[in-house]
């Protein structure tokens, strides 16, 4: 039995429509209300992992994406601490990709500074 042309594209464009689905729920993006300060201030958020380091981004109170990878950043095994300074006051926010992580833990809190401690 001969194909017709159109069964084949119908075919070829449902095999790359699935593709990208599976391809978007790899990759699928959540947000969430991190910290929420009422004065301007250095903050430190930590992201504990299990498998590899997660795509982050975090949203100032004022809608503002900030790449992760602008930040100053600390790394040890299995954890990554971004160093926000002079975080705005208000909600901030965090979209993240969790890759293959099956668990994915945040904490966050105000930098302490040495003369903080004195």
């Amino acid at each position: 039995m001969k194909l017709k042309p159109i069964t084949i594209a119908f075919a070829v464009g449902a095999s790359l429509m699935m593709t990208s689905c599976v391809n978007k729920a790899a990759n699928e993006r959540n947000t969430t209300n991190i910290f929420n300060i009422e004065s301007q201030g250095d903050m430190a958020v930590t992201l504990y992992y299990d498998v590899e380091e997660p795509t982050i981004t975090f949203i100032t109170p004022g809608g503002t994406k900030i790449s992760a990878d602008s930040l100053p950043t600390d790394r040890d095994n299995g954890a990554v601490c971004y160093h926000i300074i002079n975080a705005a006051p208000g909600q901030w926010r965090m979209s993240y990709d969790k890759k293959n992580n099956g668990t994915l833990e945040v904490n966050w809190a105000p930098e302490l500074k040495q003369e903080d401690l004195i």
